[in-house]
């Protein structure tokens, strides 16, 4: 539940600036049809639905949403008293071994930080806080999606004793405004008192919001809010939906109305308002938001400029390509991975990933997965590949950037699987002695490359050396449990 909720917290950061923008551009767009300003709700949606933006590569580049440097550093903040052991210190081994991360201190060597029996992993807001916070936020979700549940039984019970007027449309004298209910079956309830006069506007703007598909889009905008409620700006956002609804709504009416007509509709507006209260999910009420403002809109329409929609679908386009999307893992111009995954260090398991995902392997082969060996110096990696057709392409380049990279990196092995899946050629580097010469003995290369292989279900069968280079050797292995890479 922890990491459910910090995926929640994390995207509510980014989609709280969209939703200030969003309310800004209200402001500017106060002209444009106001079904675009649905189309940029649309977008606020999306971000809440799809925490990880799709990445594209004609999207504009990753940047860092502000205000999340901050949280990741609360996030690591320790929580009482920690014990910090340096690599000169006979504890330090028993602590990595423990499964404490090595921290890279420059020139000063590595250093982890445990909790006080020297051993456990430290405290911090992290493990200690937001769990409690996750079931806060468990808490509020199903306390908000109780409330409207039980709000919407309650009205169903209410509108039992309403009788058929025709099709869809019931009337009750249990009710003071018109309003659509349900989302499989939607139906119109009216009260009973209702004018004659003002009936044939009531039901076109009821049926308008059933054609439009509008009780399912607010039906959606409660259900994130139900997910996202610790974010106040949430809150301004769904008030902001349900009014943009019903203006949009009242456009689809009086679009083909005469300026007669429209005076009708806002007095059937003003006759069937009700006092403000904030919109919950269920149901449309005809008269129930912002009616102020709906009767000055209708009353001042005029039908939007050719140039006035073009701007506002742009600026749904900017948003959505802005917030929703991200370019590719980028790679320098040289084949490099970005000189941000640099001075990494072995126990890095997340960052040494992404940067053996993006080191400039031959077109021939693709990354399958790593193993990491920390257990004791020199520490390896071993990196699995597949071969999609037969090369004599080498690794060099590849084992030169990841010693460049990753400062303690001392053993770097390669287990590259033929196309047929019949073969895995093992290929291995070290950081000191990389010339290999015809002097090392099988048994000297055996203890200083084959740690953690044999672990992985591998069994070095020969060894030969390579004729492509004095960096790496070339040897048989099989697969134990036959032929795939783990």
């Amino acid at each position: 539940m922890s990491k459910l909720f910090l995926i929640c917290l994390h995207t509510s950061l980014s989609a709280g600036w969209l939703v200030l923008l969003v309310v800004c551009l209200r402001l500017i767009l106060h002209k444009a049809p106001k079904w675009t300003l649905l189309l940029l709700w649309a977008v606020v949606a999306l971000r809440l639905m799809i925490p990880a933006p799709l990445e594209l590569p004609f999207s504009l580049p990753a940047t860092s949403t502000p205000g999340t440097a901050a949280m990741e550093d609360w996030l690591d903040d320790y929580v009482g008293d920690v014990e910090i052991i340096h690599d000169d210190s006979e504890l330090y081994d028993a602590a990595v071994s423990a499964g404490r991360t090595p921290i890279h201190a420059g020139e000063d060597g590595y250093y982890v930080v445990t909790a006080p029996d020297q051993r456990s992993e430290p405290a911090t807001v992290e493990n200690t806080v937001v769990p409690v916070l996750a079931m806060v936020w468990a808490c509020g979700v199903v306390l908000l999606a109780g409330y409207a549940g039980i709000s919407d039984w309650r009205l169903r019970r209410k509108m039992a004793t309403s009788v058929v007027l025709r099709d869809n449309i019931r009337q009750s004298d249990q009710i003071s405004t018109p309003f659509v209910l349900g989302l499989v079956r939607p139906t119109i309830y009216l009260p009973f008192h209702m004018d004659v006069s003002t009936l044939p506007h009531v039901l076109a703007h009821e049926q308008t919001h059933i054609r439009r598909g509008d009780p399912w889009w607010k039906a959606l905008g409660f259900l994130l809010l139900c997910v996202y409620w610790f974010q106040p700006l949430l809150w301004v956002a769904y008030a902001h939906l349900c009014r943009d609804l019903e203006l949009a709504c009242d456009e689809a009416v009086i679009r083909s109305m005469a300026p007669a007509q429209r005076a009708d509709y806002s007095q059937a507006l003003l006759t069937c308002s009700v006092s403000n209260r904030f919109p919950f999910a269920d149901p449309l009420a005809f008269g129930e938001v912002g009616v102020k403002d709906r009767v000055q809109h209708v009353l001042s329409y005029q039908k939007p400029t050719f140039w006035f929609v073009l701007v506002s679908l742009v600026a749904c386009a900017g948003l959505a390509v802005g917030f929703l999307t991200t370019s590719q893992a980028p790679t320098s111009l040289s084949g490099q991975p970005p000189e941000e995954l640099s001075n990494l260090y072995v126990g890095d398991a997340p960052r040494v990933s992404a940067l053996v995902q993006t080191l400039p392997y031959p077109k021939e082969y693709s990354y399958h997965s790593i193993a990491l060996q920390t257990a004791q110096e020199p520490y390896g990696m071993t990196v699995y590949l597949q071969q999609t057709e037969s090369s004599q392409e080498n690794l060099q380049s590849c084992a030169e950037t990841a010693f460049d990279r990753i400062s303690n990196l001392g053993t770097l092995t390669f287990l590259v699987q033929d196309a047929q899946g019949t073969q895995t050629r093992l290929v291995c580097y070290q950081r000191e002695n990389t010339q290999l010469t015809k002097e090392l003995t099988d048994q000297q290369l055996l203890l200083t490359f084959s740690q953690g292989i044999e672990e992985s279900g591998y069994t070095i069968t020969d060894w030969v050396f390579a004729s492509d280079g004095a960096y790496d050797l070339d040897g048989v292995v099989e697969y134990t449990d036959g032929n795939e890479l783990p």
